[in-house]
């Protein structure tokens, strides 16, 4: 009787256990199932995204390229008026050196030996030592070729020789350029061809008459 008992309840807790696992396998959810499914990426929003980015770099690079020139432009803008400045300091310091070359010019051969004659000899080249360092040149008039760009007609006069082009016959006023342009330009006398077409003189005149 024990035994029977016995083996009914083992029997009762194998079918309990078959149930649990019945009913444990019809509830269980698959491990598929339970992992989150990826979303699937669109090809349109990728490709709204690069161009986005696209969009994005080349503004960057556009106003990177706008500053560099903003750099350039502003460090020009301080060279131009650094240079017109100098310029205009020069151009004041010019008649200076117009007074110190007068008065050596002046000097007869007595004064040219004295120790102030040499000492303003020795302000003036230092002078010209310190201007010609900033680039500060003598306008050449050499060769006496007229530059309108280079040189200013004080005065003029007329040729009895043939002459292909107007000549400098006499500077009044040296010029100086600075940096490669004219501070100020040479005064000076222009010879100039004859005039084949001028009015005679009143003698040439009378003696065109008499003969």
């Amino acid at each position: 009787m024990t035994d029977r008992v016995q083996n009914n309840g083992e029997a009762a807790e194998v079918n309990l256990s078959d149930e649990a696992v019945k009913i444990s396998g019809e509830g269980a959810v698959p491990s598929q199932a339970c992992e989150k499914e990826a979303p699937e990426e669109k090809p349109d929003i990728i490709a709204s995204l690069k161009a986005e980015n696209n969009e994005l770099q080349d503004r960057l690079l556009r106003r990177l390229a706008d500053f560099e020139n903003y750099k350039k432009r502003v460090a020009q803008e301080k060279e131009i008026a650094l240079r017109e400045k100098m310029g205009a300091f020069f151009l004041e310091l010019l008649p200076i050196t117009d007074n110190f070359e007068r008065a050596l010019g002046n000097l007869n051969e007595e004064t040219s030996a004295s120790s102030l004659a040499e000492g303003v000899k020795l302000i003036h080249k230092q002078l010209l030592n310190v201007l010609t360092r900033f680039d500060l040149k003598e306008i050449d008039t050499e060769g006496g070729n007229f530059d309108p760009y280079l040189h200013q007609a004080f005065d003029r006069e007329y040729s009895q020789e043939p002459l292909e082009r107007p000549m400098i016959s006499k500077v009044f006023q040296k010029g100086y350029t600075f940096q490669g342009i004219v501070l100020r330009p040479s005064l000076v006398k222009v010879r100039l061809p004859k005039e084949e077409n001028a009015a005679p003189s009143p003698e040439e005149g009378c003696v065109n008459k008499e003969n």
